[in-house]
């Protein structure tokens, strides 16, 4: 189930628990909106997760594409090609469901579902597809930039804080309120994320000293994101919601800590089960809501029952993944059939 995970044929397991780490805190966020569990509230979290889920995207595609020709167009329409078919097909799934099912899932007419697969408007939980998606167009920029500046971790750096500080003087953080669609407020996330994949090309075949060290960083960084829980506080669930860049720094820290580290996390991350939950994060994130719903409207969650909503998502989601998401990413022969023709 777990030998190819990656469209891009890049394979960190590791990484595929940390997109499992990132499901969690959307799950546990958005579950105790109905009731707290096991006596926790973590509402709020969940845009921490949806962050690390950016981090992750901005890391993995950015990391092959340092040292592939930038002219030749085949390497972008493979690009633009597999993000398409990696999002789109379960995207418009989702959204076809809460047309069909709008009492127990994110009500949509049809002009709200034609905005959205434009990328020209949102709602609920698809604000994320869509910040990503813009993204993806985003991101050939940045790599053809760092190719000009030959790679370098310092140039790059530089230029990347450069930006950042335009932006932010140009369209404050703070000015687009909360969930906006637009990429702006989100570009420390991203780029962060570009700039831990330069790091780790760049050191990718170096023992790191300190390795115990390192891990240890990794442990402090994920304790500070957790000590955000707006619940610890007693403040709003969004207060900490526009600290793009703490958690920009925070997430990257983390993981190029454990990358290079003694591999105590890395073999947590890339256990069976956090694994499984990275491999199902995409069909979860876009179902989980449906089931929470579902669940509540015919047997109303409290601090027993909610437990069973963690199952009753993975199933599901596994099916979807099976269905919407795996095809995609494997050679099969009908699937190869499909992208040829696409691609006359």
């Amino acid at each position: 189930m777990f030998n190819k995970t990656s469209s891009n044929n890049l394979q960190i397991d590791s990484l595929d628990g940390l997109r499992g780490l990132a499901l969690l805190f959307v799950l546990c966020a958005h579950t105790s909106f109905e009731t707290p569990i096991l006596g926790l509230d973590f509402k709020g979290i969940g845009k921490y997760g949806v962050y690390l889920f950016f981090i992750l995207s901005a890391f993995l595609l950015s990391l092959p594409l340092f040292q592939k020709p930038l002219l030749d167009t085949g390497v972008w329409v493979h690009y633009f090609k597999r993000r398409f078919l990696r999002i789109y097909p379960l995207f418009f799934a989702a959204m076809l469901a809460c047309f069909l099912f709008p009492a127990v899932y994110i009500p949509l007419t049809t002009e709200e579902i034609l905005r959205m697969l434009l990328l020209l408007g949102s709602k609920g939980v698809f604000w994320s597809i869509t910040v990503e998606f813009k993204f993806y167009f985003v991101l050939p920029l940045f790599i053809l930039a760092f190719r000009i500046l030959k790679n370098n971790f310092l140039y790059c750096s530089l230029a990347s804080v450069i930006l950042l500080a335009v932006l932010e003087y140009n369209w404050p953080h703070d000015s687009f309120g909360e969930g906006p669609i637009s990429i702006i407020p989100y570009m420390p996330v991203f780029v962060f994320g570009m700039l831990t994949a330069l790091f780790y090309a760049k050191l990718k075949e170096h023992t790191a000293p300190g390795r115990y060290l390192l891990d240890g960083v990794s442990f402090l960084c994920f304790l500070a994101v957790l000590a955000t829980i707006p619940a610890l506080w007693g403040v709003e669930y969004t207060r900490f919601h526009f600290n793009y860049r703490y958690y920009a720094v925070l997430w990257s820290l983390m993981m190029i800590s454990f990358l290079k580290g003694a591999g105590l996390i890395r073999r947590i991350l890339a256990s069976v089960p956090m694994r499984f939950l990275g491999l199902i994060s995409f069909s979860a994130y876009l179902w989980h809501w449906f089931i929470i719903n579902l669940m509540d409207a015919y047997m109303p969650l409290n601090e027993v029952n909610v437990i069973l909503v963690f199952p009753a998502v993975l199933g599901l989601s596994y099916l979807s993944y099976l269905v919407f998401e795996r095809p995609f990413m494997v050679k099969q022969p009908i699937v190869s059939r499909v992208l040829s023709a696409l691609t006359r």
